[in-house]
C-alpha cells in the first residue's frame, strides 16, 4: 500500500479509468469526466460506475454520455444517494483516497488544476483487493438503475447547485474589464469551459407553449401570469442538440439579431445566465411546432459576470463580429454549439479583447 498525492494520485486514478473493465463507486462526476475513459461498444466489456446522482454535485449531462446510447458508451451508470466514498478497483489495484472524478478533483476540464488538495492510497495486495472488490459488489447490487426520469430531476438538482456556488467562469469581479480577462489556449475551446459562449435571437412574432407555462409556474412555485411571463421574457429558442454546451450555470453574451446578416440589433449585448430548457417552449405563429427555449437565471446577487460590458467593451463588439472571419457565429443553422463555432468564439474573445486594448489605450 502506497500513499499517493498530486500528480501520481491523477495518474494512477487516470489509468484504472483506461482499464477495459473496471468498477468504481465515485460520488461525482463533473463536465469532461468521460473523457478520461475510452468509448467502448455497448456490446463489449463496459466498466462499472456507481455515482451519487441526485445530491447536485454531479453533472447529469455528463452521466448521460457515460451511459451513452445505441452508437456506444462509456460505462454502467448505477446511483446511489448516499454515495460519497471515491474508490476505484482495476484487476490488479485499487485507488481509495478523496478525489472525485471533476475538475475539483483531478482538474479535467480543459486541463484546469484541480482546486482541492486530495490524497488516497495505491492498494495492490490481494487479500486487500478481495475485501475492496467484496464492498463494490455490495454496493454495485444495492445501487438503483437510472432512469429518464432521474436525469431529469439530476438536471434540477444540478442547477441549483451551480447557483449556489457560482459560475464555470472565474469572475474577476464585478466592475472587471474584458481586458484582464484570461482568454484560454485553443485546445481549451470546448463547450463552456473558461470563456463565455456567443448566441443571438431574433424578434420573431411567437407564443409560449403550454407545457412551458407550466414549467415555470412549477419552478417558481406562482400561478401569477404576470410573474410567469416575467420570467418567460428571459428566454430564447435553442437545439436540444446544444444542450450539453447550455448546461446549467453558463455564462452567455446575448444580442438581438438584425437584418440578413444577423448583426446586432441598436439594443445592447447583454448577459444571459443559463438556467432550465424547456424542451416545448415557443410555437410560431402558423406552426403547431413546439420549439425548445431556454431560460436565464437570475444571477444578480448570487453571481458576477465575467467581465462588465460597458460601452467601450460593447463598441468593441460591435466592431469586430462584423468580420468576415466570425461569419460562422451568424449562421442560422442549428445544432449552434459547433466545435467549429466554439473554436470561432475563443477566436473572438482574443480579437474583441484586442481590440477593446486597442481603442482605449
Amino acid at each position: 500500500m502506497d500513499f499517493i498525492f498530486g500528480a501520481k494520485l491523477q495518474a494512477a486514478i487516470g489509468s484504472i479509468l483506461k482499464e477495459e473493465d473496471f468498477i468504481c463507486a465515485v460520488a461525482f462526476w463533473g463536465n469532461g469526466a468521460s473523457s478520461r475513459l475510452g468509448k467502448r461498444s455497448p456490446q463489449g466489456k463496459l466498466p462499472r460506475i456507481i455515482c451519487n446522482l441526485t445530491s447536485g454535485g454531479t453533472n447529469p449531462y455528463e452521466v448521460e454520455k457515460l451511459i451513452g446510447n445505441d452508437l456506444g458508451a462509456y460505462g454502467q451508470v448505477k446511483q446511489s444517494n448516499t454515495l460519497h466514498a471515491k474508490v476505484f478497483l482495476a484487476s490488479d489495484r485499487a485507488v481509495v483516497g478523496s478525489a472525485n472524478v471533476s475538475t475539483n478533483g483531478l482538474g479535467i476540464e480543459g486541463g484546469t488544476p484541480a482546486k482541492w488538495i486530495e490524497a488516497g492510497v495505491l492498494v495492490t495486495d490481494k487479500g486487500q483487493l478481495g475485501q475492496i472488490s467484496a464492498w463494490l459488489e455490495t454496493e454495485w447490487e444495492g445501487a438503483a438503475i437510472i432512469d429518464r426520469n432521474d436525469l431529469l430531476r439530476a438536471r434540477e438538482a444540478w442547477f441549483r447547485h451551480q447557483m449556489a456556488n457560482g459560475p464555470t467562469l472565474k469572475s474577476q469581479g464585478s466592475n472587471s474589464s474584458l481586458a484582464k480577462f484570461p482568454v484560454p489556449p485553443s485546445d481549451g475551446a470546448i463547450a463552456g469551459v473558461d470563456f463565455p459562449l456567443l448566441n443571438w435571437w431574433n424578434d420573431t412574432p411567437y407564443r409560449w407553449a403550454p407545457e412551458a407555462i407550466s414549467a415555470v409556474s412549477k419552478l417558481i412555485s406562482d400561478n401569477d401570469p404576470k410573474k410567469i411571463e416575467a420570467r418567460l421574457d428571459n428566454a430564447f429558442e435553442v437545439d436540444l442538440r446544444d444542450r450539453e454546451a447550455l448546461s446549467p450555470g453558463r455564462w452567455v453574451v446575448a444580442w438581438e439579431a438584425s437584418g440578413e446578416n444577423n448583426f446586432p440589433a441598436r439594443r445592447k449585448p447583454y448577459w444571459f445566465y443559463t438556467g432550465q430548457i424547456l424542451p416545448k417552449g415557443i410555437i410560431y405563429d402558423d406552426d403547431p411546432t413546439r420549439y425548445p427555449a431556454i431560460l436565464g437565471a437570475d444571477y444578480r446577487g448570487k453571481v458576477t459576470p465575467p467581465f462588465e460590458l460597458d460601452a467601450s467593451t460593447i463598441k468593441a463588439f460591435r466592431n469586430v463580429i462584423v468580420r468576415p472571419k466570425f461569419s460562422s457565429l451568424l449562421e442560422s443553422s442549428y445544432p449552434f454549439f459547433t466545435k467549429r463555432r466554439l473554436s470561432a468564439m475563443r477566436e473572438f474573445l482574443e480579437d474583441w479583447k484586442s481590440e477593446l486594448i486597442r481603442a482605449t489605450g
